[in-house]
Order: C-alpha cells, then sequence, then structure tokens
C-alpha cells in the first residue's frame, strides 16, 4: 500500500511538473521577449499579450530600443518589497511627494521599478496596502516593466526599470487604473 501511495504522488508531482513547464514554454514561443525569468504559473497570455499592445515588441537591449516596451520577471517575495521613497512638499498637492519603488533581489543583481512620476505620499500608501494583501503568504511576485539602465554599484549589478504593474496568484495590481485588465481594450 505504502508503495502505491508513493508511486501515486511521484505520478502527479511529475505531471504537475510537466504541466507548468509547457506553460512556461507556450509563453515563451509565443512571446519570446516578454518574459525574462520562470513566471511559476503565475502569469498567463494576457498578461504579456497587454504589453505587445502597449508598445509592440523588442529584445531585451542595453541601450534599450523600445524604451515603452515593458518585460515580466519574477522574484521570491521575501527577496522583494514596496516602498515610499519621501521626497519634499508640494505646495499645490499640500501633500509630501514620493517615489513608489519596488526593489527586489536575484541572482545577486538588484533591480529597481521606479514610478512614472511622483505621486503623493497618501496614494503611495494605498499601494503598500494593496501590495502587502496581494504578497502576504505568497512565495513568488511577479513584476512588469520597461527597461531604463543596468549599472554597477559597488560590484554589484544594478538594473532600473519603469514600475508598470506586479501579479501574484491573489492577483494583480498596476501603475495606471486598469492596465491588469487592459488585454480588453487591445482586442477592440
Amino acid at each position: 500500500m505504502r508503495r502505491k501511495l508513493i508511486f501515486l504522488f511521484y505520478l502527479l508531482s511529475s505531471l504537475l511538473f510537466a504541466q507548468g513547464d509547457s506553460h512556461l514554454k507556450r509563453l515563451q514561443k509565443e512571446f519570446p521577449f516578454g518574459l525574462l525569468t520562470n513566471d511559476f504559473g503565475i502569469l498567463n497570455r494576457n498578461d504579456l499579450e497587454t504589453n505587445v499592445c502597449i508598445a509592440g515588441e523588442a529584445p531585451l537591449m542595453d541601450p534599450p530600443t523600445n524604451y515603452a516596451y515593458s518585460y515580466w520577471q519574477c522574484f521570491k517575495s521575501q527577496n522583494t518589497r514596496m516602498m515610499c521613497d519621501v521626497g519634499g512638499y508640494d505646495p499645490v498637492e499640500k501633500s509630501r511627494m514620493v517615489i513608489l519603488m519596488i526593489r527586489a533581489t536575484r541572482d545577486g543583481q538588484r533591480h529597481e521599478f521606479v514610478s512614472r512620476r511622483l505621486a503623493t505620499f497618501q496614494t503611495c500608501q494605498l499601494f503598500l496596502r494593496d501590495w502587502r494583501r496581494f504578497t502576504r503568504g505568497e512565495p513568488v511576485v511577479c513584476v512588469s516593466g520597461s527597461f531604463l539602465s543596468k549599472d554597477k554599484e559597488t560590484g554589484q549589478a544594478l538594473w532600473s526599470w519603469t514600475f508598470g504593474r506586479y501579479k501574484t496568484r491573489k492577483g494583480c495590481d498596476s501603475y495606471f487604473q486598469d492596465e491588469c485588465d487592459f488585454n480588453k481594450r487591445c482586442r477592440n
């Protein structure tokens, strides 16, 4: 009986692994430039198709040939955090202004995804609230962003990106409203 259970567990594990592998291969075949890492089953065709719809496809190059095209990459959640980098006070907005930033590390290299423009401190707090809700208990978070530059900082590579959106198994959030569901507009 024990051998049968072990065999059944092995068989199910193999099938699940093969299914995940074919999922990744399908995405990479259809969108050869859009996914830079394993997505761990989090992303789907619509996620990558949205980036193509917004800006067309482009291979990752330094310097970039298409500053608008966003690439997806995934990080361990424990190596990723969102923060509000506080700047000065804006009398027009009547608020402290911040840069929304996601910092992540993978394979000894740092990645910083920065907001396109300053946001109010209150707006950044709303992003942080959603970030905690979507990433709590999740092992992996995938982030989409446009490539800006790659520099060396104290011997460690620092990749700079413009933040577009992020996704976990719990859901998606984006810098621009409704960009997680933007694909519906692409088809029209």
